[in-house]
């Protein structure tokens, strides 16, 4: 039986270890293949690699491989039998049955790659609090892509932000992002088709994922480019955010907009801000709603309410936020 060292492992796991299935409906989907020096997880949307410290060949159940690891740590050993791997460390050995490496399948990346915009990411990141969840219009489920621009929405927010260049069209899915999200450092560069989207690291590691096939309407992007980049309308002052987060204490689904206070209840109590609110007339939000566009905005523009109203986020981010009538 051939012997190899944990170490370096624990790193490697991390890296990939978002691309493996919760669900168990197709076996290898829950497991990683190793193979050559490079570690192999994916969920049938994604899949990712990075080095690893094991030139063999074996397929491993993720959930109890992760666990013998991380109580290895840098100093255990993995041994491999005729059917399963032995991780051991000091007096403690942890058997996993494996399965034939024949039976993990996985896609991968394609098309030319490049350096992509230095602010993808980030932008990435500021416009996943916007992304929908509905089953029914698919394409909300991820950040649009388009000219240079990106686009998020959850059906009562719109919000839409400029990246550092143009890298062409597609709808990636909320769960590429949250990977990309999750990762300690950035790509360096990535690749895009028609169905697929890929990230590569400096590291050697790299993700790919299918995209969205559903585009969303024109209406999406003719929402967004008439809103003017630079932030016009009302500072929200931290009086009033101070005001709204009172009142979300006590409110759970409305809350009402005055000129001069916010309010919402409950069934048992309820509760009353005095604070200017630049609105015209009276108009119930969301405050769940409100709050994602709180914590992004720095200026609005209420006089439309309780039709779409626009917001801004510093110099290349702005949105419309819509009351309820």
């Amino acid at each position: 039986m051939s012997e190899n060292s944990t170490e370096g492992m624990p790193a490697s796991l991390a890296r990939v270890k978002a691309a493996v299935s919760n669900k168990e409906i197709v076996a290898y989907l829950t497991h990683y293949y190793v193979n050559k020096g490079e570690i192999i997880a994916t969920d049938g949307r994604m899949v990712a690699g990075t080095p690893f410290p094991d030139d063999r060949e074996y397929l491993v159940p993720a959930a109890p491989f992760e666990k013998a690891i991380a109580m290895a740590g840098e100093k255990g050993k993995i041994v491999m039998g005729n059917d399963g791997i032995r991780v051991s460390l000091s007096r403690s050995r942890v058997n996993i049955k494996t399965l034939s490496p024949d039976q993990f399948s996985h896609f991968l990346p394609t098309g030319e790659r490049y350096t992509l915009p230095s602010n993808l990411i980030a932008t990435l990141g500021r416009l996943r609090p916007f992304v929908g969840d509905d089953a029914s219009r698919q394409w909300s489920n991820g950040i649009f892509i388009s000219k240079g621009s990106a686009y998020a929405t959850n059906n009562v927010i719109v919000a839409a932000a400029k990246l550092d260049s143009d890298i062409g069209k597609a709808v990636i899915p909320s769960w590429t992002v949250d990977y990309l999200l999750a990762q300690p450092d950035e790509p360096v560069e990535m690749s895009l088709t028609d169905t697929m989207v890929a990230f590569f690291y400096e590291d050697k590691s790299w993700m790919a994922s299918l995209l969205i096939a559903d585009a969303p309407p024109d209406a999406l992007i003719e929402l967004c480019d008439p809103i003017p980049i630079t932030p016009c309308g009302d500072e929200i002052s931290q009086d009033w955010r101070s005001g709204f987060a009172d009142v979300c204490k006590i409110a759970e689904t409305e809350v009402l907009f005055t000129p001069e206070t916010l309010s919402g209840g409950r069934t048992s109590a309820d509760i009353e801000v005095d604070v200017v609110t630049p609105i015209n007339s009276p108009t119930y939000w969301h405050p769940k709603f409100v709050d994602l566009v709180v914590k992004t905005a720095t200026h609005w523009d209420l006089s439309n309410a309780p039709s779409p109203c626009l917001w801004w986020s510093g110099e290349d981010m702005r949105g419309l936020i819509v009351g309820r009538k």
